[in-house]
């Protein structure tokens, strides 16, 4: 398996309470910390106070959708490097490319694995690793 991954602060964002749980749960055996977030505007409330390292996020949602958190997030000038994943059931390509075009930086397909967040969280830690 991959390097460590102790010093990551992951936020999941997700509407479903029981996806949301084992998102974090998958992120915590990796070894990173995990918080969670029910929306758009409950994640933006969260970053703008403590900034993470990677964003899981969904993009069907009610209030703040996962597009709007994202256009957001990229508005800020703070904020707007920080990786952003989409975790969704939208799985053609239109899907994958509206994703891309819209400021995410990666696309999984639910349901995912433990080990297709790791890969994520080993990507973001290889391009920043720690100081």
């Amino acid at each position: 398996m991959g390097g460590d991954l102790s010093d990551l602060v992951v936020l999941v964002v997700e509407d479903n309470p029981d996806f949301r749980a084992l998102m974090c749960d998958f992120v915590e055996a990796c070894g990173a910390t995990a918080r969670e977030a029910r929306d758009g505007y409950e994640a933006i409330a969260q970053v703008l106070r403590s900034p993470p390292h990677l964003i899981f996020c969904d993009l069907r949602m009610p209030g703040l959708d996962g597009f709007g958190f994202v256009e957001r997030l990229r508005e800020h000038p703070k904020l707007s490097r920080i990786p952003v994943v989409a975790v969704t059931g939208l799985a053609n390509d239109a899907d994958v490319l509206r994703s891309w075009a819209a400021g995410f930086t990666g696309h999984l397909v639910k349901p995912v694995n433990r080990e297709s967040i790791r890969v994520q969280m080993e990507r973001v830690r290889a391009a920043n690793p720690p100081a």
